[in-house]
């Protein structure tokens, strides 16, 4: 794959309190080798974990402690003041599939941890238009 064709995908997780649900949008990430997911849940703590086989670089990702964005992530990155966000590389070595994977993100202000184990997956195609 050339380098030009990379791309960076933004992942958002977002609490629903009202319903006590937890959306990853978007639900299906459709990814090629050596694309970048960029995952963030408004500031809010998080993790994400594959479950089982993982197409990217690690198979527990969590956000960034570090508040200092980098400049080829402000160009992609929603305007938060100082958001906390995770990012991993889709590695070329990954079999073509499906990858589900467990997203759960903390909201202080009900302290209380939302689950999503079961729904959003990454895709990786190398036909994928995402």
């Amino acid at each position: 794959m050339h380098p030009e064709n990379k791309r960076n995908i933004l992942v958002n997780f977002v609490i629903h309190p009202e319903t006590g649900d937890l959306s990853c949008i978007p639900t299906v990430v459709h990814a090629k080798e050596n694309d970048t997911i960029i995952f963030f849940a408004n500031n809010r703590p998080f993790t994400v974990m594959c479950k089982g086989l993982s197409p990217l670089e690690k198979v527990d990702i969590r956000n960034s402690r570090n508040q200092n964005i980098p400049d080829e992530l402000k160009k992609v990155l929603p305007d938060y003041s100082s958001p906390k966000f995770a990012v991993a590389k889709v590695q070329s070595t990954a079999p073509n599939g499906v990858y589900p994977f467990a997203c759960a993100v903390y909201d202080a202000s009900s302290d209380q941890v939302y689950l999503d184990a079961g729904c959003p997956i990454i895709i990786k195609d190398p036909g994928t238009q995402g």
